[in-house]
């Protein structure tokens, strides 16, 4: 069986400064993360998505989503950031979210979604000048201010860690 790493996209590490260039290629991964997504999990049969990851309390199809929930935020506090002076953002309780009766749709209906959502949102980031990458949102969970040009970071790196977790259960199954 092969080992479970916690952090299979590594411990997410915020940057220090973020250059023209280092946005316009998390913003490229970004519009490329639903087709490399939907590629990972297209051979998956009923069973395999609903098998719980390692030692995970998600099925791959609460994963996928998950991840259209928690996207579909971002994009939303994005626009509140450009939108409004340093908003302080709507936490969600996921846990709770990934229990909704939704939940019972096929993953296909969220990677739908998320093929949208990231359509939009990277062409939104790629036409952003420094000012607006500038902008910002309050985290009230977090109590943290986030820039979003940071932003744009720590969603690419949540669709890998998410990402993460799949590719280690196919491996770990053979699938």
């Amino acid at each position: 069986m092969t080992e479970y790493d916690p952090f299979p996209a590594g411990r997410y590490t915020k940057p220090v400064s973020i250059s023209a260039q280092a946005v316009k290629a998390a913003a490229q991964r970004l519009a490329e993360f639903p087709a490399i997504l939907r590629d990972e999990t297209q051979s998956l049969n009923d069973e395999q998505w609903r098998t719980k990851t390692l030692p995970g309390i998600w099925t791959i199809k609460q994963i996928v989503h998950h991840l259209a929930d928690s996207h579909m935020n971002g994009m939303i506090r994005t626009k509140m950031a450009l939108t409004e002076e340093n908003p302080t953002i709507k936490p969600y309780d996921e846990g709770r979210w990934a229990l909704l009766p939704d939940i019972d749709l096929p993953a296909s209906v969220s990677l739908d979604l998320l093929d949208g959502i990231h359509r939009r949102w990277s062409h939104l980031f790629l036409h952003l000048d420094e000012t607006q990458l500038n902008r910002s949102y309050y985290h009230p969970g977090d109590r943290a201010t986030v820039r979003v040009a940071e932003q744009l970071f720590m969603y690419v790196h949540h669709g890998n860690h998410h990402l993460g977790f799949i590719r280690q259960l196919i491996k770990a199954k053979n699938w």
